[in-house]
């Protein structure tokens, strides 16, 4: 006669080979991750974005005032605030949306418009375009093409060849207090918001102003607006700068 211990285990076997009859089946460890993976990999098309920077309230304040006695020139790019130095102004630039994208918690926002920045009756003299917004999970930075008067090797190849000093360079970079997937980017909309610093590249075009302790700017606020899958895909070599004292 078969011990009680013997029919326990041959009841557990008997078990264990009926599960799949009954539709019981375990799925691999591997799945689930392959899945956000997926979910990751997928890009998705940008029907609209924003970025909102001021740079730094107290270079805008120095460059406006009485001493630099200049100003701005933006086309392209418009500038909100109560006043050109005031604490709440912000520079407002549009993406090109057909040639921007997202892809799980990265983005590249390429934006339109230029920016010149002139003061000291020409001796600061500064002009932005081609800009790039692109973001990598709680990081982002700002890229590019510049054309400035200064005495750095590069300004003096540039104004000789008649070239942009450098192109597609960091000129700030930002610390973003969220990712993208976090902050809502899987529902078709969300808003990014962070911290700011201007770059050495930027320092160089402001004649070596703003550097390390003084390079802190302003906030900096990005939206977002997915329109589901696309035919798209951010840029895997990208490498993302870090300025002087950022943390």
């Amino acid at each position: 006669m078969p011990s009680t211990r013997s029919l326990r285990l041959a009841s557990a076997a008997a078990l264990t080979a009926a599960l799949p009859l009954v539709g019981i089946a375990t799925v691999p460890a591997t799945v689930l991750p392959a899945a956000v993976a997926d979910d990751n990999s997928q890009c998705q098309a940008v029907s609209s974005a924003t970025m909102d920077w001021g740079i730094k309230q107290s270079f805008r304040n120095y460059l406006t005032g009485p001493i630099a006695a200049g100003g701005w020139d933006l086309n392209g790019v418009t500038y909100n605030g109560s006043a050109k130095n005031a604490e709440d102004g912000a520079f407002h630039f549009t993406a090109d949306a057909a040639k921007a994208a997202v892809q799980g918690d990265d983005a590249d926002l390429p934006l339109k418009g230029t920016m010149t920045l002139t003061g000291h009756g020409g001796i600061i003299n500064v002009t932005l375009s081609h800009f790039t917004l692109q973001v990598r999970a709680d990081r982002a930075q700002l890229l590019a093409d510049a054309r400035y008067i200064g005495t750095d090797p590069e300004a003096i190849v540039g104004s000789i060849s008649g070239q942009p000093a450098f192109t597609q360079k960091p000129v700030a970079t930002f610390s973003l207090e969220n990712t993208l997937g976090r902050s809502g980017s899987g529902d078709g909309s969300t808003t990014l918001t962070g911290q700011s610093w201007i770059h050495e590249n930027l320092k160089k075009a402001l004649l070596g102003s703003y550097g390390e302790g003084k390079n802190d700017g302003d906030p900096v606020k990005i939206t977002v607006k997915t329109s589901g899958a696309g035919d798209c895909a951010v840029d895997s070599s990208a490498v993302m700068a870090t300025s002087a004292g950022q943390t």
